[in-house]
């Protein structure tokens, strides 16, 4: 045995007893006043204020054990998780020898035949229904642009989806996908699709503000998803509006997701640092896949490290066609295929850690995979989970802060909710940031262990269902950590260890609010995910569907 396996083994049996000595599930809530309207202010003065501030900051890291991770990480081995991960397992041509090359999978998802079937009364346009008008001459990508130019016109005033919106370029790359229909030469599978993009991704000649008053900066190139997705003949409507550099980290994605879920759009770009892809997705019952790290390339802009870029859609084949765009993916899994005999990991306690109807419904989905598609539901432990979510609290605020620094005065033009989280996010320490890396080595570690077992894992997306906004956030917002904090139960690990996870919407509660059920797969393994999803959207998804309040239809029937 040389040195390094020495060394291996000697970790793997600490570790292990370590792991063995895990206390029973606990995933504690941030606790914190809600604050809204002039106690809100207040907060944010006497937070921001020497002294008084320090005070207030040090109570509440303390109530939340936010030093927890610190404490737990003297007793983990000193290992790191590099940026760059391992290429193990990481495809580099095409997917796989048994998925179907993206052009074939593209054709048949977007066939006449398969846009005509609905399995209730309602469903959305797809880019399948889009292209087949483009081709039959029923519409042009001209028509349809001025349609939806039209449509954000109407409903932007109380959507509030859009941050910006560039109408003569919008129609001017319609105008060009149009002659390209016309000569009969499309660039790609999303060409004349009218897709919406979150101000956290840069688009030539749109300002890039993280939704603040204090960035703003208009780049001179794309980034490099949207410059694939243009390659692929998509067409560029706008800007989404989102939380002040995510400050609700579930939510900041609202406006993408709003986006989608109005009909405006079919496909939107999105971020997720804790869940802002996936948990906007389940909340207004669309599709949202967060890839494995740094899989879809992507300028990173404020979470450097737990980070990343995917789309929003309203049905799983638009879903996955962008997510093969985004990242250059040759191939898609065959998803008219049966569904392989999977393995699905639940951790039964944080699996419940949901409202009653949530749970009840996810459930029944596993209860589906199990009863027709052959899938076995292995029991899994997550061990320290509560550590690693005040890990991620800790990395993803800090690297927000250390953003913000970057400017001149940036404080005197953040809200007051910020300015309360970003006082209270100070108190990290270089060694508070070491143990969370530490932490997420440990949790890294965990997850590659629990894929050896199950080929999926699942949990519901969000412990509670979309809540109506109190009256009071009007004048200065809002500050409302546990039920930030409730919403991002279950997202937080994946955007910690990197490994992919889907939203899929499963049908509504008691009061017609949607519902998503979240799958997580092994690093690399979104083919899984798609696969899986398209089978839950054809056994459950389309038969539970409800037209949204707030919905317009772009293209006639």
């Amino acid at each position: 045995m040389d040195v390094k396996e020495m060394h291996a083994e000697i970790e793997c049996a600490e570790t292990s007893a370590l792991v063995a000595s895990a206390p029973p599930y606990q995933l504690d809530a941030l606790k914190a006043p809600r604050l809204a309207g002039w106690p809100l202010k207040a907060m944010a003065w006497a937070m921001t204020t020497p002294g008084i501030g320090s005070l207030l900051s040090v109570i509440l890291f303390k109530q939340n054990q936010m030093s927890l991770p610190t404490e737990f990480a003297n007793r983990l081995p000193l290992k790191f998780i590099p940026m760059a991960y391992p290429d193990t397992g990481r495809p580099h041509s095409n997917e796989s020898e048994s998925g179907v090359p993206l052009d074939t999978w593209v054709q048949l998802q977007q066939s006449e035949k398969r846009q005509l079937s609905s399995q209730s009364d309602f469903r959305y346009w797809t880019t399948g229904d889009f292209v087949q008008r483009y081709k039959d001459g029923r519409a042009t990508p001209t028509t349809v642009i001025k349609s939806v130019l039209g449509a954000i016109d109407k409903l932007n005033p109380t959507l509030k989806a859009f941050t910006a919106v560039n109408a003569e370029d919008a129609l001017a790359q319609a105008e060009a996908s149009t002659k390209r229909y016309q000569a009969g030469a499309p660039l790609g599978p999303l060409d004349g699709i009218p897709i919406a993009v979150k101000d956290e991704v840069d688009v030539a000649g749109y300002m890039t503000t993280f939704g603040t008053l204090f960035v703003k900066e208009v780049p001179s190139c794309d980034d490099p998803c949207i410059t694939r997705l243009r390659a692929a003949g998509a067409i560029i409507i706008g800007k989404t509006n989102m939380h002040e550099l995510a400050r609700y980290p579930g939510g900041s994605s609202s406006g993408s997701a709003a986006s989608v879920a109005s009909g405006l759009v079919p496909i939107a770009v999105a971020c997720d640092g804790g869940g802002s892809i996936r948990i906007p997705s389940a909340l207004t019952g669309q599709f949202g896949l967060k890839a494995t790290f740094d899989r879809i390339a992507h300028k990173h802009g404020f979470t450097y490290s737990v980070g990343h870029v995917g789309p929003i859609a309203s049905s799983l084949a638009d879903l996955a066609i962008a997510f093969a765009v985004m990242s250059g993916v040759a191939a898609l899994p065959n998803t008219d295929a049966p569904l392989p005999r999977l393995k699905i990991g639940v951790f039964r306690p944080h699996f419940e850690n949901a409202d009653t109807e949530i749970v009840q419904r996810c459930r029944e989905v596993l209860d589906t995979l199990a009863r027709h598609h052959g899938a076995e539901i292995v029991d899994i432990t997550i061990p320290f989970l509560n550590i690693m979510t005040k890990a991620h609290v800790g990395i993803i605020s800090s690297e927000i802060l250390r953003f913000v620094e970057r400017y001149p005065n940036p404080f005197s033009e953040l809200s007051p909710e910020l300015r309360i989280s970003l006082s209270l996010t100070k108190q990290f320490t270089a060694q508070d940031l070491l143990a969370a890396q530490q932490v997420r080595a440990f949790a890294t570690d965990q997850i590659k262990k629990i894929f050896k077992t199950v080929d999926i894992m699942a949990t519901p997306v969000t412990s509670v269902t979309a809540h109506q906004v109190p009256n009071d956030v009007a004048t200065a917002g809002e500050s409302d950590v546990s039920t930030t904090s409730k919403i991002m139960t279950f997202a937080p690990l994946a955007n910690l260890v990197g490994h992919p996870s889907i939203s899929i919407p499963v049908g509504c509660d008691s009061s017609g609010m949607p519902i998503g059920m979240q799958f997580e797969a092994d690093f690399w393994k979104e083919d899984i995910l798609v696969h899986v999803a398209a089978v839950v959207e054809k056994s459950v998804s389309n038969k539970l569907r409800r037209r949204p309040k707030e919905f317009i239809s772009v293209l006639s029937d």
